[in-house]
């Protein structure tokens, strides 16, 4: 998967523009295909990384490059798999937190109308990594995110402090999102992380997203409610949650103090 993330940036500006986010004459903006974050403002500071996003359901598999030749095939088998370990992850998760159905959360949640997001991200060396970042601090809105890099610049926040998340080859990056942090009635955290910027070489990353149907209402699991633990987040639509997720981004600030009793 790497090889071939690495292949697909190095293809030619003007055919990686084919599949450019941005349409209508290039005057309307899309989540989907090449290109960097939507600009909210004149002011807002663009991270320093350059981005393929592809939604991994297969009607949306007709607008994934054809080249390199192998891209469709690597992406498709990399993303079942991780899949894999997303239903996993889930089911322990719900174990932890005291769902009742081990399986609510890989099955129920992530049904058949769940949607699946890949990012690819090429973070090229900076000249001044001082004034900028590969990402901004941010939560995933994400049910959960698997991310496999080859390359050190991911940071999470603990405590007020940012501390590196180390590189294993070939090892992934596991964290949940803010629908677990909300489902579990904060009983589990969404971590805030970031990407740094590095003067001394690049980094490339494949980033997994996994999340509920934009139509689905996001809010506490009943049984993790109770007199002692009242509800600590608000209802509220997916894709009205994941608006709000750009909108914070470009402001700094983070979407699930939006949702927060």
């Amino acid at each position: 998967m790497m090889a071939v993330t690495r292949e697909l940036f190095k293809l030619p500006l003007e055919e990686k523009q084919k599949y450019t986010n941005l349409v209508g004459g290039k005057k309307e903006y899309q989540l989907e295909s090449y290109g960097s974050d939507m600009d909210r403002s004149e002011t807002q500071v663009l991270d320093w990384r350059d981005q393929f996003y592809f939604i991994m359901e297969a009607e949306s598999r007709r607008l994934w490059p054809t080249q390199p030749p192998s891209f469709r095939d690597v992406l498709h088998r990399y993303a079942a798999r991780c899949r894999e370990l997303a239903d996993g992850v889930l089911r322990e998760v719900a174990k932890v937190v005291g769902l009742r159905e081990e399986r609510y959360l890989a099955d129920d949640m992530l049904d058949e109308k769940a949607v699946t997001y890949v990012g690819l991200n090429l973070y090229p060396r900076c000249p001044r990594p001082d004034k900028v970042l590969g990402v901004r601090p941010h939560s995933d809105s994400a049910m959960l995110t698997i991310l496999l890099a080859d390359a050190a610049g991911l940071q999470v926040l603990r405590d007020g402090q940012w501390y590196d998340v180390p590189v294993v080859p070939g090892a992934l990056v596991v964290n949940i999102g803010d629908t677990v942090e909300v489902v579990s009635n904060g009983l589990l955290k969404s971590p805030v992380h970031k990407v740094v910027a590095n003067a001394e070489r690049e980094r490339v990353s494949v980033a997994a997203f996994y999340t509920v149907d934009p139509e689905r209402e996001v809010e506490p699991a009943p049984e993790l409610v109770s007199d002692e633990r009242p509800m600590r987040y608000k209802k509220m639509k997916n894709s009205n949650y994941m608006r709000v997720q750009l909108e914070s981004l470009a402001r700094g600030e983070r979407a699930i103090d939006r949702v927060k009793i």
